[in-house]
Parts: C-alpha cells; sequence; structure tokens
C-alpha cells in the first residue's frame, strides 16, 4: 500500500494505480464501516431493550430492513431510501434540539430564581465592585483575543438582562452588522443559530413531541413573580427530568445516524467497486465475507451466547481498517488525487471508476460520512459558497431576523423574556469596542437588577464560569 500512495504521490502510472486506490480506499472504508455499523447495531439494540420512542423504532426497523436487504435491492435505489432515513433521523434529531433549547430557557429561569427558595452561598466580598474587577482580571487573563471573547460572550449569558426592547434592538444589530462583510453562507448561518437561541422556530407537533409540547405550554403560563416555594421544587424537578430525557434521546439517535452512515459508506463502496475492479485491484486482506455478514446481521435475532463470539472476532478490526482509511484520506485532503485525476484519462474497461467526476463526488461523501460530522450534508458544495453577503439583502434578512425575535418576547414573562435575551447576546459576536465598555454593560446590569436574588445567582454563575475557563485555549 506504502508504494502505492508514493507512486499516486508521483504521480506515476495513473492510468493503474488510481482505480487501484479508489477500490481499495472503498473496500477499507467498507470494511471498518461494517465492523463499526455491528458495532452500533448491538448498542441500539440494547436501546430498543430499554422501550425507546416510537420514532426511534420506526427508523431503527427501516435501517434494519435495508442492511437486511444489503447486495440484494440495487445499490441506487437503495441509497434514495437510505437518504429518506438519513433526513428522517436528522428531522427528529432537529425538533429534538429546539426543544431542549426551549426547556434550557425555563432553566435559566429557574437558576437565576433559586435564592428565593435555597440558600444560594455567596461570600459578602462579591460586592459590584469587587465583582466588576474580578471580571476585568479575567477577561485580561485570557491568552488570545479569541479566548476573550468566548469568555465574555459566557459572562453576558449568565448576567442579568435589564434592558428595554429598544436597546436589545440595538445590540442585536450592532452583533449582527459584524456579518456584514461576511459570505453568503456564513451569514445565513449564523442567524440560523440566532434564530434557534431565541426559540422562535416552530416546535414540532407529532406523536412523539406532543406530551412534551403540553407540558411546554404549561411552563408559559407560569407566573415566576407570583411562584410559591412548592410550586418552584416541582416544576424545577419536572423539567430537569424532561431535560435529561431529551438529551438522552437526542444522544440515542446520533449513534443511530452514525450506523445510517456506516451503511452508506458500504453502499457507496458498492457502487464503485464492481466485481471485475475487485478482482483485478483489490488484494485479498479482508475477508468481504464477514464485512458482508456483519452489515446484513440482524442482532435481534441473536442470544448472547451467539453474538459474545462474533464480537470477540470483530476486536481490533475496526482499529486495523481505520489506519489504512486514515492513509488513503490523506491524499484527497492534500489534493494529490484530484489532481491526479485531472491529470488522466482511463480506460473504459475500468467500469465505475472511469468517471473521475463521479468517482470524486462519491469519494468526497464518503470522507463526510467517514467524519465525525454525523449530520453532516452531503449535498454538493456549491461555488457561490465563497460569495460575499450582498448588502440588500444582509439589510433586509438582518432586520428581518431581528423583527422576528423581538416579536417572539410578545406575550412571555418577564424573567423568560430576560433568559431568552440574555441567551441571544451571548450568542452574539463580541460588539463592544474595548474592556471599558464592556464594564458598563456589566455595571448597568447589576445596577439596575433590583431583585437580590437574581443578582447573587448571576454572580454565582459567572464566578463558576471564570473559575472553571480554559485561559489558555488549550484543552479545545
Amino acid at each position: 500500500m506504502s508504494k502505492l500512495i508514493s507512486d499516486i504521490r508521483s504521480y506515476k502510472n495513473l492510468e493503474d494505480n488510481l482505480p487501484c486506490f479508489v477500490a481499495r480506499f472503498c473496500m477499507y472504508a467498507k470494511a471498518f464501516a461494517g465492523v463499526h455499523l455491528l458495532l452500533n447495531k448491538v448498542n441500539l439494540m440494547e436501546c430498543i431493550e430499554d422501550d425507546r420512542e416510537a420514532e426511534f423504532k420506526k427508523i431503527y426497523d427501516r435501517l434494519l430492513d435495508l442492511c437486511e436487504s444489503f447486495g440484494d435491492m440495487d445499490v441506487d435505489e437503495a441509497i434514495v431510501k437510505l437518504d429518506e432515513l438519513r433526513n428522517d433521523n436528522l428531522d427528529f434529531v432537529t425538533n429534538t434540539t429546539r426543544y431542549i433549547e426551549n426547556y434550557s430557557i425555563y432553566q435559566m429561569v429557574f437558576n437565576r430564581i433559586e435564592g428565593r427558595f435555597r440558600e444560594v452561598k455567596l461570600d459578602k466580598m462579591y460586592n459590584d465592585e469587587v465583582f466588576l474587577d474580578m471580571v476585568s482580571r479575567s477577561i485580561a487573563k485570557a491568552n488570545e483575543e479569541k479566548m476573550a471573547n468566548v469568555l465574555i460572550s459566557k459572562l453576558v449569558c449568565e448576567l442579568p438582562v435589564m434592558l428595554t426592547r429598544e436597546k436589545f434592538r440595538d445590540y442585536l444589530d450592532a452583533g449582527i452588522s459584524i456579518y456584514k462583510d461576511s459570505t453568503k453562507f456564513s451569514f445565513d448561518n449564523f442567524l440560523d443559530m440566532l434564530r434557534y437561541n431565541s426559540v422562535v422556530d416552530e416546535l414540532s407537533d407529532k406523536d412523539s413531541f406532543k406530551e412534551y409540547k403540553r407540558i411546554l405550554d404549561e411552563y408559559s403560563k407560569i407566573k415566576f413573580k407570583e411562584i410559591d416555594e412548592d410550586s418552584f421544587f416541582k416544576y424545577e424537578e419536572d423539567l430537569y427530568s424532561i431535560a435529561d430525557k431529551f438529551e438522552e434521546a437526542s444522544s440515542v439517535h446520533v449513534v443511530l445516524q452514525e450506523a445510517i452512515n456506516d451503511l452508506y459508506v458500504c453502499l457507496i463502496a458498492e457502487k464503485l467497486c464492481n466485481e471485475n475492479i475487485k478482482e483485478k485491484y483489490f488484494s485479498n486482506k479482508i475477508d468481504m465475507d464477514k464485512i458482508d455478514s456483519y452489515i446484513k446481521m440482524d442482532c435481534r435475532n441473536l442470544t448472547d451466547d451467539e453474538l459474545n463470539p462474533i464480537l470477540e472476532k470483530s476486536e481490533g478490526l475496526q482499529e486495523e481498517y481505520y489506519d489504512e482509511v486514515s492513509n488513503l484520506v490523506a491524499l484527497f485532503d492534500d489534493g494529490v488525487i484530484k489532481e491526479a485525476y485531472s491529470r488522466v484519462t482511463l480506460n473504459d474497461e475500468v467500469g465505475e471508476i472511469k468517471n473521475s467526476e463521479s468517482t470524486l463526488e462519491y469519494t468526497r461523501k464518503l470522507i463526510l460520512l467517514l467524519s465525525n460530522s454525523e449530520f453532516a450534508s452531503l449535498e454538493k458544495e456549491e461555488e457561490s459558497l465563497g460569495e460575499k453577503v450582498d448588502p440588500e439583502y444582509f439589510e433586509s434578512k438582518k432586520n428581518e431576523v431581528i423583527d422576528e425575535i423581538i416579536n417572539g418576547l410578545s406575550g412571555k414573562d418577564r424573567m423568560v423574556k430576560r433568559a431568552i435575551m440574555a441567551n441571544v447576546l451571548g450568542s452574539l459576536p463580541v460588539f463592544f469596542n474595548n474592556l471599558d465598555e464592556i464594564k458598563a454593560y456589566i455595571k448597568n446590569s447589576l445596577e439596575t437588577c433590583t431583585d437580590e436574588h437574581v443578582k447573587k445567582a448571576s454572580k454565582l454563575l459567572a464566578i463558576t464560569i471564570m473559575d472553571d475557563f480554559d485561559y489558555s485555549g488549550e484543552d479545545k
């Protein structure tokens, strides 16, 4: 393999080496994904035994049906069905994260008012002046401007927000305007993130979410200024229990997406490498019959005594195949493969691999599917991704999103409004021009907050952030 890689880097004998390279890349990718798929199916089987939500079972059953038909169904037809499955799982996770963010807003509220009902210990020495000095020193302590900005954003998110709508609009305008010279792609993604953090996105009312939506509607009616102790502890307990369930569901669907991606890799490998290509270019170092059995296997039909020996035989294979895949991916990352294809026209006998444009597109998808970005879009990147945002488009979309965020505050309890404002302000790029402006914002935040419980809780949360913050930026 090392000679093959060396020859391709030197652009030698490309007519033969390129098809050989792609065939080996596909087969090692399939071998790795096949073993990984088996392990993911075993993990997901345990989730089925724990009686997970109906949506998970539906998607899991569809995945197993596609796995069982591997090698029998037309590859293109299977890829279409897998695309649908992948998108359905992504849709569930997207809706789940929207609910998580809505519940996190209420967690912010409960964190701020808990001092009314339980003791929140904060040393008396942390008066406003001392606290402000502590913040200033913490910001100055950050090694890089980037890390200082991260800290500032985290602190802004925890401090009391005592702003009029007009002032909040001004801050939104200033923060968003930092993107006026960015690409349209970056700008649009940033606005989507703002909408998410401001919880203005519509929540799903599918059966999987109906009960959680009903509970969320109940929380929206709470008057937090009047809430009594019994109600506080009841709602708080329910809130954290629901949030834990959502986090757990989300993590399970991430594993499910990994398994879907594993099968996708196997299908693309089959698409690119027909039997002639395998026979001509692929050395017989991998037991592909065993890999195919891993892909097709339905672990639900196996007892522990049957499954354990299979898992024991698969030990170490995942790491071995991944090392080979990583070595081959490096040639794509370096641009060597794309350059090599531009230098040669392959013969018809190469089969599917003769079409360099098609091959590069499929291998691009393989690399994405093998990455740690489980939910990455597989759509081909448009050349317009680097296009600068148009000034007219920028102003129009900026004002549209600001109006949407401001209008979304209407009808909400004052404490909830402030939590949403804090969440949004914490997600904006730092728009303060200097440390004095930051100190002025924090000082105003503390002085205008008349609820001592809220002020004390906010200080304590901020102090915890400053104590735990990675000022060097090395523990990313």
